[in-house]
């Protein structure tokens, strides 16, 4: 059987572009995968690539704090640390911004980051989530 004459002549190097796209594709789609939040009765959790999986029972949530930066100086250096749309957990008893979790919201559909606050509206009803 004969190839087709178009892809006989086709080299090596027409082959780079689409791998490199598929590859840049691929690690994209991981990288999301690697985003989860885990809502339990007692806790929640928040995984990503950076810092890891880490839980708060709500119990020893102190504040919520919905947060939106750019890079312009009016907003303090610890605030714009982090992701621009973010979810902050800030664990009680600790004045430590470290400690906070702080979660990516732009990684998840609007529809989950809404149920989200809702379940912790529910959970903390003492607590203002903004």
């Amino acid at each position: 059987m004969t190839m087709p004459a178009h892809l006989s002549h086709a080299k090596e190097s027409d082959w780079n572009l689409p791998i490199t796209v598929a590859v840049i594709l691929l690690l994209v789609l991981l990288l999301i995968g690697i985003y989860k939040i885990e809502i339990s009765e007692d806790s929640i959790s928040y995984r990503s690539p950076l810092r890891g999986t880490r839980s708060i029972k709500y119990g020893d949530i102190e504040r919520v704090q919905t947060t939106i930066t750019t890079n312009s100086g009016a907003v303090p250096t610890e605030n714009r640390a982090g992701p621009m749309y973010r979810l902050e957990l800030y664990p009680r008893g600790s004045s430590e911004v470290a400690r906070r979790i702080v979660i990516n919201m732009k990684i998840f559909r609007l529809e989950d980051i809404r149920s989200l606050l809702e379940v912790l509206r529910g959970k903390l009803p003492d607590i203002l989530v903004e």
